[in-house]
């Protein structure tokens, strides 16, 4: 008797591995993935967190960004790095199944508002950002409050100021804040350049790019805008099945060396 059992669990043990063999090759074959997996068009995504310089006054209210590192801040006035904007980046992904995004891939880039206008909470003042030159020239019968630009002639150049008090009638030359004449002492402020934060609502542009596939369903992208030079890279995840609409992809951007993109989000098959 115990030699029959032994053989007959001996055959049980047997079947069961190889009907988990052969699950287990069903399920290899089945989660291969190759560049043809990804192939249709998809609507696509993707979150990413931005920041700005905001330039504050000397009395603490938000009137313009400092674009750049070497931008001429006026006097009293300083910068300060905000990292809290996030940008959303929405469109149209094509992929023909052998490694290449084609014609018809688009996307709209849409910023975050505090980086092209000034926030409210920072109390920003009513030209915010300002603009060199302004526009206006100064005139001695209207009452300027904090904030205000106006162009003045000094020595038959034409120059901006912003006023750091309330005043009337009394000419930005006459009243400039400078390192040793300070408010409440002077009523205007020399600036010397626009202070805009370099972008605009929205932008919306055509792409093109590469990817592969692994087996294992990870891979690598590379999208370029056809208004840029440069490519961003991003890791993707595909999906074995269902190799139809519905499908989704998960997108994880790269940083790269004078590249960084953080961003993150998903594209979804839909024909």
């Amino acid at each position: 008797m115990t030699p029959q059992r032994t053989r007959m669990c001996g055959s049980r043990q047997l079947a069961a591995a190889i009907l988990f063999f052969s699950l287990a090759a069903v399920s290899g074959l089945h989660a291969q993935v190759t560049n043809a997996s990804l192939s249709g068009t998809y609507t696509f995504q993707l979150g990413s967190a931005d920041g700005y310089a905001a330039q504050f006054n000397m009395f603490g209210q938000q009137v313009g960004f400092c674009p750049s590192a070497t931008y001429k801040v006026p006097f009293g006035y300083y910068c300060y790095f905000n990292p809290t904007a996030s940008d959303l980046t929405a469109g149209t992904l094509v992929a023909d199944g052998n490694g290449n995004i084609v014609t018809g891939s688009s996307f709209t880039n849409t910023f975050d508002p505090q980086e092209y206008q000034c926030a409210k909470k920072s109390n920003p003042v009513a030209v915010c950002p300002y603009k060199v030159p302004s526009g206006k020239v100064w005139s001695s019968t209207t009452a300027y409050g904090v904030g205000a630009l106006v162009d003045y002639t000094v020595s038959g150049k034409v120059l901006t100021f912003q006023a750091v008090k309330t005043n009337t009638g009394i000419a930005p030359s006459s009243s400039t804040c400078s390192a040793t004449v300070q408010p409440p002492n002077c009523d205007w402020d020399q600036v010397y350049q626009s202070a805009a934060s370099g972008v605009t609502s929205t932008k919306t542009d055509t792409m093109t790019g590469t990817y592969t596939t692994q087996s294992n369903g990870s891979g690598v992208m590379q999208i370029t805008p056809t208004g840029a030079k440069t490519s961003s890279s991003f890791v993707i995840l595909v999906q074995p099945t269902p190799l139809a609409v519905g499908q989704i992809i998960a997108v994880q951007g790269m940083s790269l060396i004078n590249n960084e993109n953080n961003a993150t989000g998903t594209a979804v098959r839909v024909k």
